[in-house]
């Protein structure tokens, strides 16, 4: 094996070096780049994060109240921020309101009026403002929960409670509970089911990964049938055996794929920067989108045992790739050679999603412990439940052992067929021709 692997890094290197060169490369670089740059401040001016805090533009309330609690008295509103210096007007008349609202839509757009009605037991507060005027949807939004944890306060005042009986009201009540044993202990139970945010975000990054995974597949195949086209292949196997050349193509296709998402992160990185620059008050714009969990379990730890689970996937799932590659002749044919990496690819991708599903349903069971720990399913929806926080180190450990074993078997067979494959021209080589090569050429006896 040792002998077969000679050569290996001027495949390396020179793949490497050519790669980086390419226009392909250069161009997803490039793209890829220019969105990590605008990630973050687009976040923050989609989510509304620009801003903590809303001016507020209303400078006076009208106020219609057809309710039981005739005493409602919305002045005190003063007290509230920032609304100390708004004016208070009661409209008792239905006539007099529609003119209020009227002239609200045409002369006094920094007011806004609101129509208080009681059915049964509920009460309905209907706000009108001017979209023509300053007020701004915002404020009226930021000023409605003002008005309703008022009224909430003068209802309770109305009925005879005190200050300290409507603060005991209005204090929020929680609820927990508890399992216990036939002695009366408490029996504490995991909750391993993750959040409809925790689930985007490991199918968003299953996602990737498998785009990651069908490129840099996709750029291994296409290398290696342009070779045999080129007949170039022919010329490095004066100095170089087959095995070596498919594994300094993996690899170098794997360092430059690694290569361009270590420089996305690090522009995502300056991209969180410019954007605290821009919007001081908005914070980081993932706190909106993602857990508390995969915040805290965002770390270098974390990180490194994400990049060696997905680096040993891509180079599986490179090596299937430049396998498949190797079965036809022709660059106009690599679509169809890519057949088998495409379903064994999405195989795994499959059940990744599937165990996605059962994570937020059930949490961990029996079929996302499989998928964790298979090697097809294991790249993509193990590095994503690492940051979750939904692994356990001794089964990432084991899926890592896992996943090195796949891809040794991989080679050792690579290394009995490749030779076959690398030379052969004609119709494409199916998988069952495949284990026939492997089985006459085991033990070394075929092309040595």
């Amino acid at each position: 094996m040792r002998d077969k692997l000679t050569g290996w890094k001027d495949v390396f290197s020179f793949t490497f070096r050519q790669t980086l060169k390419s226009k392909a490369y250069k161009g997803s670089l490039i793209i890829l780049l220019f969105i990590s740059f605008i990630s973050m401040p687009l976040l923050n001016l989609f989510l509304g994060n620009t801003a903590k805090t809303i001016e507020n533009h209303i400078t006076k309330l009208y106020v219609k109240n057809e309710t039981s609690l005739l005493e409602l008295d919305f002045s005190g509103l003063n007290v509230y921020e920032p609304y100390q210096a708004i004016e208070v007007i009661s409209i008792p008349d239905s006539t007099a309101f529609e003119t209020i609202i009227e002239k609200i839509q045409t002369e006094e757009t920094s007011t806004v009026a609101v129509w208080i009605q009681s059915i049964g037991t509920e009460y309905f507060l209907q706000i009108y403002y001017s979209k023509a005027g300053k007020v701004k949807g915002q404020e009226v939004e930021q000023f409605s929960q003002t008005l309703k944890n008022y009224f909430e306060t003068e209802k309770m005042r109305l009925s005879g409670l005190n200050k300290e009986q409507i603060e005991i009201a209005l204090e929020v009540v929680t609820t927990q509970t508890y399992i216990s044993d036939e002695n009366g202990l408490e029996v504490v139970e995991e909750d391993t089911s993750i959040t409809q945010n925790e689930y985007w975000f490991i199918y968003g990054l299953l996602f990737i990964v498998l785009m990651v995974s069908t490129m840099s597949a996709s750029q291994v195949a296409m290398s290696i049938v342009s070779d045999k086209s080129s007949k170039v292949v022919e010329f490095l196997l004066t100095s170089i055996r087959p095995l070596a050349i498919i594994v300094g193509k993996v690899l170098s296709m794997l360092l430059a794929v690694v290569l361009q998402l270590f420089s996305v992160g690090i522009v995502v990185f300056i991209s969180g920067k410019i954007s605290n620059y821009l919007f001081p008050e908005a914070g980081n714009p993932l706190s909106g989108i993602l857990s508390a969990d995969i915040l805290n379990n965002l770390n270098l730890g974390n990180f490194l045992l994400c990049l060696i689970m997905i680096s040993l996937g891509l180079v599986f799932y490179a090596t299937l790739a430049g396998l498949s590659g190797a079965t036809v002749s022709k660059v106009e044919e690599v679509g169809e050679g890519q057949m088998l990496f495409t379903i064994v690819d999405l195989i795994g991708a499959y059940i990744g999603i599937g165990a996605a599903g059962g994570l937020l349903g059930d949490g961990v069971n029996a079929f996302v412990i499989f998928a964790f720990l298979f090697p097809l399913s294991a790249p993509y929806i193990l590095p994503g439940a690492i940051l979750a926080g939904k692994a356990g180190i001794g089964l990432i450990i084991g899926a890592m052992a896992l996943e090195l074993v796949a891809v040794i078997l991989l080679f050792l067979f690579v290394a009995r067929v490749y030779e076959v494959l690398i030379l052969h021209n004609g119709e494409r080589v199916h998988l069952k021709e495949m284990f026939k090569i492997f089985k006459t050429s085991k033990g070394g006896s075929h092309h040595e």
